[in-house]
C-alpha cells in the first residue's frame, strides 16, 4: 500500500510539468513548390511540449518549455521522381499530453495540381469527388449569360460560373476543380481553357415545363427545357402559375427588344426557388406582342450587392432577423446608390415629425436595406419610400397598369408593423380608385394578431390614368408619421420587389396610330396627289426633279421613292401622268444598284408573311432584272424568298452571265415596250421589336436592258421605268 502511494504520488507530479494549454501564433503556412523560404512562429505553452510534424516538413525544434520564439518550419522541394509533385496538406501539431492541448497548424505546399487529375468527360463528371482536380479535354458551349455557360457532351450538361469568355457554338477545352454548385456537379478555379473550333448547336428536345411549372424541383444537372408565356424583360410569366421564370441570357441570345411579347423559350433549368425557376436562354420564339411594358424591374440586379454583403432574405424564410445592410452605410454596398440612381430612381424619407422629402437625406433618414433580391424600407422613427424612373417610352399619354409586391415587417415576436402604402403621382396623370393623385390606402391582408403575424408578398395592381414621359410615381407608406397606424410600433417597415407598369386593359399591344404603323394592307392608290408629293402641285401633268420627290401611301405615313446611291451623269425625274383616273409613277436613268423603296412604320410587329403587289413596266431601253429585299435598318439587306441565279444572255447570245433576280420585265427576248409586269411576291420575316421602318425594295440587279439587244451604258440615261395603277403591302401572322 506504502509503494502505490508513493508511485501516485510521483506520476502526478510529472504530469504537473506537461502543457495544458499549447497555442501557436499562426494556424496556417503556405510554401512554394521549390526552394521555399522557412516561415517562423511563436509557440505558447504553460509547461513542457513537443512537436509531430510530416516527413517533408523540418521544424527546428522537438519541443520545448512555456513560450518560445523563432521557432522555424521548413518545407522540402515538392519533387517526385525528378518532376514537380502534386500539391500536399498536412499538419504540424504543437502539444503536451491531452488532447485539449493540442496546437495544430495546417502546412500546404504549391505544386502540379494536374499531375494526377481526372481526365473527365461532361457525363463523368458527376461521379468525381469535390476538391479533386479535373481536365476537360472535349465540351460545347451550348448557351451563355452574365455569370457563365452552360456545356455539354451531347448527353449530360454542366453550368460553369466563370468569366471566362466564350461563345455559343465553341467546342473547349480546360482545367479546373470538381465542386458542387446548387446541387449540379460543376467546375471552379477554371484555367488553361482553349476554344479549339466554333460549330452550330443541335439542341436536344426540350420538355416543356409550361404546365408544371410550380411543381418543378431542383435539378440534378442543367435540363434542356421550354416554355410558354410573357416575357416582361427579365421574367417569363405563366397564367395560372404563381412561379416565374427568370431568364439570363449572354452574347448569343438578344432579348432587350421582347419586352412584353408573348414567347416560347428554350434554354437550360439551373436552379428552382420557392418563387423563381431560373433558366439560362439559348433560343426564342416571338409570337407577337401581349402588353406594351413601360417599365419593370425584379431588382436582380441587385445581386452583386446584397451577395457581397450577405443579405437575407426574410420574405422567403419569415425571419425578421435576417441580415439587411443599409445602401448607405455598409461598405459592402459601395456603388450601390450611384446604379439606383444611374436607373432612374429616387428615394424620399419622413419620420415623425417630418413631412415626406427628398432633401436633406442624413443620419438617420437615410433607411434602405438590401434582401436578396428585393429592397427595404424604414425602421424605428424614420420611414421611407421609392421614386420610379420617368416612363420615357410613353408617347403622348397612356393609362397603365402599376404592378409590384410589397410585405410589412414583423418584429422578432411576429408583431405586425400595421400599415398601409399609397401610390402618388408627380406631374400628369391621376389614380384611377380616387380620381386624384395619391391613391386610396393600399391595404395588406398579413395577419393583425400579435405573434402570428407571418412576412408574407402581398401583389398590387393599381390603374394610373393619364400618364406622360414626365410623370413621375412614387410608392410609399401612407404616412409620413408611423405613430399614425402603429403608436406601439412606431415604425413603418415594408419590402418591396417585382414592379411593372404596363398598359392598362392590354393598351398599347396593337399599332400606335402616331407611328402610322400596322395598319396592314397599306395601299398606294396613286391618285392625283396633290401635296401628298413633296414639290408637286394639282395637276395632271408634273414632273419633280429627282432626288426631291417621294409619294406617300393611303395612310398618310407610308412611303414610296427612288434611291439612287450613286453619281449620274444624266439628270432623272419622278413623274406623275393621269392615266385613266390613276396616277404612275415614271422615273428615268435607273441603272443597276437603283431601286424603287417602300418604307412602313410598323411597331412590335408579329413573325408573319409580307406580299407586296404592284405594276411594272420598262421602256425597251429601261431595267429588266429586278430583286426584291427587305430590311429594317437600311443597310443589312435580306432577299425575297423567290430570288433566284440564273445564266442569262443578250438576245443575240452574247455578254452571258450569272444575274440575280425575284422578277423579270418582259423575259421574252422580243418583247414589246411598257407591256407591263403584275409583280406579286412574298417573304417571312420574324418579329420587328419596338418602333422601326419596315423596308422593302426592288433593286435593279443588272444592267441587261428590258428588250435584251444589249446593256445600258454605264452611268448614261438608262430608259423608263414605271410604276402604278396599284401598289400594296398585306400582311398574314404566323
Amino acid at each position: 500500500m506504502a509503494l502505490a502511494g508513493i508511485f501516485f504520488t510521483s506520476c502526478e507530479k510529472e504530469e504537473s510539468n506537461i502543457a495544458r494549454a499549447v497555442m501557436a501564433s499562426s494556424t496556417y503556412l503556405e510554401f512554394a513548390q521549390q526552394n521555399a523560404a522557412p516561415k517562423t512562429i511563436t509557440v505558447y505553452a504553460d509547461a513542457v511540449w513537443t512537436v509531430d510534424a510530416p516527413d517533408w516538413i523540418t521544424v527546428s525544434v522537438t519541443g520545448g518549455e512555456g513560450t518560445v520564439e523563432g521557432v522555424t518550419i521548413t518545407a522540402a522541394d515538392n519533387i517526385e521522381g525528378g518532376v514537380v509533385g502534386s500539391p500536399r496538406r498536412d499538419t504540424v501539431k504543437f502539444h503536451g499530453d491531452k488532447l485539449i492541448s493540442y496546437s495544430n497548424v495546417i502546412v500546404y505546399q504549391a505544386g502540379d495540381k494536374y499531375r494526377t487529375a481526372d481526365r473527365v468527360t461532361v457525363s463523368s463528371l458527376a461521379g468525381i469527388s469535390n476538391g479533386n482536380y479535373v481536365v476537360l479535354e472535349d465540351a460545347q458551349v451550348t448557351a451563355t449569360d452574365a455569370s457563365g455557360f452552360i456545356i455539354s457532351d451531347g448527353t449530360s450538361n454542366a453550368y460553369l460560373t466563370s468569366k471566362e469568355s466564350v461563345k455559343t457554338g465553341d467546342m473547349i477545352s480546360l482545367k479546373g476543380q470538381k465542386v458542387t454548385v446548387d446541387g449540379m456537379p460543376s467546375i471552379a478555379e477554371i484555367e488553361d481553357l482553349v476554344v479549339k473550333s466554333n460549330s452550330d448547336v443541335v439542341y436536344p428536345a426540350a420538355t416543356d415545363i409550361t404546365p408544371s411549372l410550380d411543381s418543378q424541383t431542383a435539378p440534378s444537372a442543367p435540363a434542356f427545357v421550354t416554355v410558354s408565356g410573357v416575357f416582361d424583360g427579365s421574367s417569363i410569366t405563366v397564367e395560372g402559375a404563381s412561379k416565374s421564370v427568370t431568364v439570363s441570357t449572354g452574347e448569343g441570345l438578344d432579348l432587350s427588344e421582347l419586352a412584353g411579347h408573348k414567347v416560347d423559350l428554350s434554354g437550360y433549368l439551373v436552379s428552382v426557388s420557392a418563387t423563381k425557376v431560373n433558366v439560362v436562354g439559348a433560343t426564342v420564339k416571338d409570337n407577337g406582342l401581349d402588353v406594351v411594358i413601360y417599365f419593370n424591374d425584379d431588382f436582380e440586379w441587385i445581386a452583386p450587392w446584397a451577395t457581397e454583403a450577405k443579405a437575407g432574405d426574410a420574405v422567403a424564410t419569415n425571419n425578421p432577423s435576417t441580415t439587411a445592410p443599409n445602401v448607405f452605410t455598409s461598405a459592402a454596398c459601395e456603388g450601390f446608390l450611384q446604379e439606383y440612381q444611374n436607373r432612374g430612381y429616387g428615394y424620399i424619407w419622413s419620420s415623425v415629425s417630418t413631412d415626406w422629402s427628398s432633401e436633406n437625406i442624413s443620419g438617420d433618414a437615410r433607411v434602405l436595406y438590401l434582401q436578396s433580391n428585393y429592397l427595404k424600407f424604414g425602421k424605428t422613427s424614420y420611414s421611407a419610400g421609392i421614386v420610379l424612373p420617368a416612363f420615357k417610352d410613353i408617347a403622348g399619354t397612356a393609362d397603365v397598369e402599376l404592378s409590384f409586391d410589397w410585405a410589412w415587417q414583423v418584429t422578432g415576436a411576429y408583431k405586425p408593423d400595421i400599415m398601409t402604402l399609397s401610390v402618388e403621382i408627380d406631374g400628369e396623370g391621376t389614380c384611377d380608385d380616387s380620381g386624384a393623385k395619391e391613391s386610396l390606402p393600399i391595404e395588406s391582408a398579413q395577419s393583425l394578431v400579435d405573434g402570428e403575424s407571418a412576412i408574407e408578398w402581398q401583389h398590387v395592381t393599381i390603374r394610373l390614368n393619364g400618364l406622360n414621359a414626365d410623370s413621375r410615381v412614387t410608392i410609399r407608406p401612407t404616412y409620413a408619421n408611423p405613430d399614425e397606424t402603429n403608436p406601439a410600433r412606431h415604425q413603418n417597415r415594408w419590402y418591396l420587389d417585382n414592379i411593372i407598369v404596363t398598359g392598362a386593359d392590354g393598351e398599347g399591344s396593337g399599332a400606335d396610330p402616331s407611328d402610322g404603323g400596322n395598319a396592314f394592307p397599306v395601299t398606294w392608290s396613286f391618285l392625283d396627289p396633290g401635296d401628298e408629293a413633296n414639290g408637286v402641285v394639282e395637276g395632271t401633268d408634273f414632273s419633280v426633279a429627282w432626288p426631291e420627290a417621294f409619294v406617300m401611301a393611303d395612310d398618310k405615313a407610308s412611303k414610296l421613292e427612288i434611291v439612287r446611291p450613286g453619281e449620274r451623269k444624266a439628270p432623272s425625274t419622278l413623274s406623275y401622268k393621269n392615266e385613266g383616273g390613276y396616277v404612275r409613277l415614271l422615273s428615268t436613268g435607273m441603272f443597276p444598284g437603283d431601286y424603287w423603296l417602300f418604307s412602313v412604320p410598323v411597331k412590335d410587329q408579329p413573325a408573319g408573311t409580307y406580299t407586296i403587289s404592284y405594276r411594272m413596266s420598262s421602256s425597251q431601253a429601261g431595267p429588266k432584272f429586278f430583286v426584291l429585299e427587305w430590311s429594317t435598318d437600311g443597310e443589312n439587306w435580306t432577299a425575297f424568298t423567290n430570288t433566284r441565279k440564273t445564266t442569262e444572255a443578250l438576245a443575240d447570245g452574247s455578254s452571258p452571265r450569272e444575274v440575280e433576280w425575284t422578277f423579270a420585265l418582259s423575259y421574252t427576248a422580243n418583247s414589246t415596250s411598257n407591256d407591263p409586269l403584275e409583280v406579286e411576291e412574298s417573304v417571312e420575316i420574324p418579329a420587328i421589336s419596338g418602333s422601326k421602318t419596315l423596308m422593302i425594295r426592288a433593286r435593279v440587279s443588272d444592267a441587261m436592258r428590258q428588250n435584251r439587244t444589249q446593256d445600258m451604258p454605264s452611268n448614261e440615261h438608262g430608259g423608263t421605268n414605271r410604276l402604278g395603277n396599284k401598289a400594296e403591302i398585306t400582311f398574314t401572322a404566323k
